[in-house]
């Protein structure tokens, strides 16, 4: 069911455009010629995210671009799907297609209706109006407007790109919307561990996962700062954790690398301190790891045992 109305929504563009018959374009859209006409093999959607808070009964207007790179003409057809927050913690969210989400923002979402023909080195903007009901409770709604580009091989694309047939390809911005009021903002550093659940290293770098966990009813932002010690307790290494998405009901993973490290050799400690996103909350957790150069061990094994040769002839 996910992507059953957008497929059916691309299958009729399609056809539309092979029949030969008319398309539909919308006035509203604004059109403009790109200041870069390199052929790229892609189309830009912007922004990526677009994240407010509103009232109940407010309206806002997010302006989209799209910008065609293909290096041949194609068709735009608009769609909105809820997303949710994913049971995978190195996913960040799911797309639920034809599905409504526990937090479903589709039905307050408009843009002007119709298909958009866009030739090479051309970029549309697109207005998005989300309109908040009255009765709308405090909490996270969340959704994306989905951009589907077709394009027909007879356009003259490149073969390479379009492979014989026609190309289709899908992108899209995210809503993470804040309805005012009371909200629910609950989230919690699980914990920190290095990546695969390694305990012995033969030498940098070495990645950590920080797990986090939503269980509030608005998205959350949080950030921190992941400390490396050794035995004597110095720190040798600091890496930034950047902020990260955590969508409500769900976990999800920053990782992060450690790479500009000196010789490294015995027990270290890596400390995650990782701010919530809210209330100047911080939660800290450590987790241990050992780091033992094997190779250069076994290379000063065997120097020494040749050198023992040497002084024994």
């Amino acid at each position: 069911m996910r992507f059953i109305a957008s497929a059916f929504i691309v299958a009729f563009t399609l056809f539309t455009l092979l029949s030969g018959a008319p398309l539909a374009v919308a006035q509203s859209y604004v059109v403009e010629t790109s200041p870069d006409a390199d052929v790229y093999g892609d189309f830009v959607v912007s922004p990526g995210r677009v994240e407010i808070e509103l009232k109940p009964g407010q309206s806002y207007t997010a302006q989209m671009s799209v910008s065609n790179r293909l290096g041949s003409q194609m068709v735009l057809v608009l769609s909105t799907e809820d997303i949710a927050g994913s049971s995978d913690p190195e996913q960040s969210m799911v797309f639920l297609g034809d599905d409504r989400g526990p937090s479903s923002l589709r039905d307050f979402v408009r843009f002007p209706a119709g298909q958009i023909v866009l030739g090479h080195a051309e970029q549309v903007r697109i207005p998005v109006t989300i309109s908040i009901p009255t009765n709308a409770r405090p909490g996270g709604l969340y959704g994306s407007v989905i951009i589907d580009a077709v394009i027909p091989a007879e356009v003259g694309g490149d073969p390479a790109l379009v492979g014989g047939r026609p190309f289709a390809a899908r992108a899209g911005t995210i809503l993470l919307v804040r309805v005012s009021g009371t909200q629910k903002e609950e989230g919690r550093l699980i914990g920190i561990s290095a990546v695969g659940g390694q305990k012995i290293f033969s030498d940098a770098p070495v990645s950590f996962d920080v797990l986090f966990e939503n269980n509030g009813d608005v998205h959350l932002d949080p950030r921190g700062l992941v400390t490396v010690t050794n035995m004597l307790g110095s720190s040798v290494g600091q890496i930034e954790a950047d902020a990260w998405l955590v969508l409500p009901d769900s976990a999800r993973l920053r990782t992060v690398e450690w790479k500009d490290s000196p010789f490294l050799f015995g027990r270290y400690v890596a400390q995650a301190e990782v701010y919530r996103g809210y209330g100047g909350l911080v939660d800290r957790t450590a987790v241990s790891f050992w780091v033992i150069p094997w190779k250069i061990i076994l290379a000063l094994l065997a120097g020494l045992g040749a050198a023992f040769i040497l002084i024994k002839r």
